[in-house]
């Protein structure tokens, strides 16, 4: 081959593959088997790296199955798992019961239920035949005077502000809660103090015509001028009663309708003067089964997955290995 033949093969275009015509060295080959030795190394610790990632996630999972089924044998290892009870009660509506500690007996007859009763406020509401205008002034609706009695003490207002602003701070300085209903055209009178004694009592100021103006008779609960009709409701005050009962013959007060006793705890839903109901125990073998099955459930599964992973071989690794290249 004379030189425009060897610099025709050499050409600008092909300056990085020189040929075996022109080396008398086949450098392609050269080249392909130097990658393809480092490519095995490289291949050979991808498939370190991989192998250590499944160990890793293999030892996981075994260690959650193994807390899964600590927890499942620490519960066999009480007495209390085995003497599980359940309790039922004749009536339901009146008195329910559950199972709170070691109840020594079967069987509890009660009777003579009642529910305790929170305290309760004084409250007068006076119903009115027409509607009047919160968001006029005192002296828009006809108030003259600057002065009301509420609970034998003297409370100040200016005629100038509204019915609904005099309300709200009668309301903050006096011991009762004024509110104003234009839907029920109603006032409501209530004190502030809860219980027995407390006392909605309201009088006309010096040279006032507030409760005029409003249409409320002047009086009080206490002193019996204020009594049930047609235009009035009212409420006593009443102090806060204790809930009472007695188990097997035995009486009991609490301050809650819930009354502990014997490992038990009774909870009143309604009172009952009269009769008798029963609320009986007996072993919980649901609850029992429940906790031997989930320890042998448990067990089985470990076991399995231990099994399964011993037996594994290592060969294994290669196919998987390629199989996640190829999806890659």
């Amino acid at each position: 081959m004379n030189r425009k033949g060897v610099n025709r093969l050499i050409d600008s275009s092909n300056t990085l593959r020189v040929s075996g015509l022109a080396s008398g060295m086949n450098t392609d080959e050269i080249v392909a088997n130097l990658v393809k030795a480092q490519s095995s190394r490289l291949n050979k610790m991808q498939q370190t790296k991989i192998l250590s990632t499944w160990k890793s996630d293999a030892y996981r999972d075994v260690n959650k199955k193994v807390d899964e089924f600590r927890k499942a044998m620490e519960g066999l290892r009480l007495q209390s798992t085995f003497n599980k009870q359940t309790s039922s009660s004749s009536n339901e509506s009146v008195v329910s019961a559950t199972v709170s500690g070691v109840p020594t007996q079967t069987s509890y007859e009660i009777t003579n239920v009642q529910q305790a009763k929170p305290a309760t406020a004084a409250s007068v509401k006076f119903f009115q035949t027409t509607s009047l205008d919160p968001t006029k002034t005192l002296s828009e609706l006809g108030v003259t005077g600057n002065s009301i009695m509420i609970n034998g003490q003297s409370f100040q207002f200016d005629t100038s502000k509204t019915l609904s602003t005099v309300l709200n701070e009668l309301s903050t300085n006096s011991p009762l809660k004024v509110t104003y209903s234009s839907t029920e055209k109603s006032f409501t009178f209530t004190n502030k103090t809860a219980g027995s004694g407390q006392d909605v009592k309201l009088a006309q100021g010096s040279s006032s015509n507030l409760l005029s103006v409003l249409g409320i008779p002047g009086g009080s609960i206490s002193g019996g001028s204020y009594s049930d009709n047609p235009n009035m409701s009212i409420i006593t005050g009443s102090d806060a009663t204790q809930a009472s009962m007695k188990i097997n013959g035995l009486e009991f007060r609490s301050d809650s309708n819930s009354v502990t006793y014997d490992g038990m705890t009774f909870d009143i839903k309604a009172s009952m003067s009269s009769g008798t109901l029963n609320v009986t125990n007996k072993s919980d073998t649901d609850s029992i089964l429940t906790s031997v099955k989930t320890f042998v459930d448990k067990y089985n599964e470990i076991i399995a997955d231990l099994n399964g992973k011993l037996s594994e071989k290592n060969i294994e690794i290669i196919p998987r290995y390629l199989m996640t290249k190829k999806r890659t």
